[in-house]
């Protein structure tokens, strides 16, 4: 995810790597894996529910035969450390 409501979170390829990445795996059809399914969730779309359905769905199609892969590409947010913390 490269857009986020907070401008100052915006990044500039997050997009671009997700896209890579796909790519990437794609490109190992009928080579390293006989099928690849790609279910993104881009910019426009992933609320917190939708990424949650989509991984209780990997979740429940994922057998013993299958790779699930998912690739996450977005901004982390660091909290605020305690004294006890900076301390340790």
């Amino acid at each position: 995810m490269s857009k986020y409501k907070d401008e100052s979170l915006r990044l500039q390829f997050a997009h671009k790597n997700t896209e890579d990445f796909v790519k990437t795996m794609q490109m190992q059809k009928g080579k390293l894996y006989q099928d690849v399914v790609v279910k993104l969730l881009t910019d426009e779309n992933p609320t917190k529910d939708d990424i949650l359905d989509r991984l209780e769905l990997l979740q429940k199609k994922t057998t013993i035969k299958n790779v699930a892969m998912v690739f996450i590409a977005g901004n982390g947010v660091k909290a605020r450390q305690t004294q006890t913390e900076m301390d340790l």
